[in-house]
């Protein structure tokens, strides 16, 4: 982690975020109080782009016709929905 400590990671496997939404290989790791999103690995996991406004974050691929939001901004960090 950034503070130079360490966490294990006990499983590693799929999400499914929306009904169009998959993510994969995703750890988990009991000790981190909360859900951290890479935004650099969705998008190669996806061919995709993601988007951050000062109020939310979207995800959109080629077929989409607009972006999907996936999560919004609150003090500073994106909560994915």
């Amino acid at each position: 982690m950034l503070n130079g400590q360490k966490a294990k990671i006990h499983h590693i496997g799929t999400i499914q975020l929306t009904p169009s939404l998959t993510l994969c290989n995703a750890f988990h790791v009991p000790d981190f109080h909360y859900n951290l999103l890479s935004a650099s690995k969705l998008a190669k996991q996806l061919t995709a782009h993601v988007i951050f406004t000062l109020a939310a974050c979207y995800i959109q691929d080629l077929s989409m016709r607009q972006p999907l939001e996936i999560g919004r901004e609150t003090d500073g960090l994106y909560f994915v929905d």
